[in-house]
Parts: C-alpha cells; structure tokens; sequence
C-alpha cells in the first residue's frame, strides 16, 4: 500500500485505488504527454524557397521573406488525439516551436493558425488565427546556436470528437523581428493532457 499511495502522490489525485475489480483506478486529474505532428521528418520542396528542408540537420529553414498572408509561406502540421486524450472541460492542447535561436537578442517572430477536424467532417477553409501576445519565448541561454522553445498557447479541445484532427500551420514573420535571415526549426510539437497513469508536471522551459 505504500507503494500505491507513493504513485497517488506522485502521479494524480486518485478518488479510489483497489487491487481487483472492474475498476481499480478511477483517475480524478489529467497528466500532461507531447503530441508529435505526423509529417516531422519529412523532406520539403518547396518552390517558394520560404520554408526549406536542411539535409545537414533535418531541420526546417525558416526564410525571413516569408509573406503571413500567403499560404504557400506556412509549414502545415496535423496532430490525431489519441483516444486517451481528455477532452472535457477546460481541456487544451498547447503547441511549442523548437527552434535554434541563433541570435539570443532577437527571437524569430510567428504567425500561427489552426483548424480542428472531426471524422467525418470534410476538409475546411476556416482557420483560427492564435493571439501571438499569448506566444512564450523563453530565451534562457547565454549562447547563441542553442535550441529555444516558444509556446503558442492554448487550443480548446473540450468536446472534440474521438480522434479528431488538430491541424497547424505556421509562417515566420520575418517582417516583425530582427532575427537572423534563415531560423532553423526542429519539430513543433503539443503538449495535451490525458487521463491516464503519468506525470502531472508540464515541462516549461
């Protein structure tokens, strides 16, 4: 019993915690897992040449030219809720870019928007566009070359279908920071919560 009273303190707050039954963990809290987006990794052509593909580092160039307005600019990215996503109320996502911040005075600016997808539903025009004053850059390195992370703030998920899709896409906005001319972005993932056995603690840079 101490060992399960250890996981209660340590991982969620539990209402019951029994060895047998049909239910012997009923979950009160949520803990926190990344979502990774299904396209990382992949290689780009993109005639534009805005946003391009580095064979050196794996990572996706960011070209301060980018036009917000054009969507040809943007690097589209799509997340699948898992089936133990919690999607009740209040429930988010919250996508991060990680980047390396090659100038630790002046971080890349972003333009971020999103659309959600239930089964069924077909494909959609209507983006939401994210409030970038709620974007987080935690520039923390003394150093430049190091990898940073901005987070993008809250995508509201509470009574989005069973395995919906979370579609993102994002442009530099050159035009709005003083940033090196090429910024280098190495996945852009989302932290989400689920009801399952986890840590509750949210990783924030």
């Amino acid at each position: 019993m101490k060992f399960l009273t250890w996981i209660k303190e340590q991982f969620f707050e539990a209402k019951e915690i029994v060895l047998t039954g049909e239910t012997p963990i009923t979950i009160t809290d949520v803990v926190w897992r990344d979502l990774v987006p299904i396209n990382i990794g992949k290689r780009l052509d993109v005639s534009t040449g805005h946003i391009d593909y580095d064979y050196d580092t794996g990572d996706i160039d960011f070209d301060d030219s980018a036009n917000v307005t054009n969507n040809s600019h943007a690097l589209t990215q799509a997340y699948q809720l898992n089936h133990d996503v919690y999607r009740g109320a209040g429930a988010v996502i919250r996508p991060h870019v990680h980047f390396i911040n090659e100038d630790i005075n002046n971080a890349p600016r972003w333009k971020v928007q999103y659309m959600i997808k239930g089964r069924g539903d077909y494909d959609g025009v209507d983006w939401t566009t994210m409030d970038d004053t709620n974007f987080v850059y935690n520039i923390n390195n003394t150093v430049n070359g190091k990898e940073e992370i901005v987070s993008l703030g809250d995508i509201p998920i509470a009574g989005v279908p069973l395995s919906a899709q979370i579609k993102v896409r994002l442009w530099r906005d050159g035009a709005n920071d003083n940033a090196p001319t090429k910024v280098a972005v190495s996945f852009v993932d989302a932290h989400a919560p689920f009801y399952v056995l986890g840590s509750k603690e949210e990783f924030v840079q």
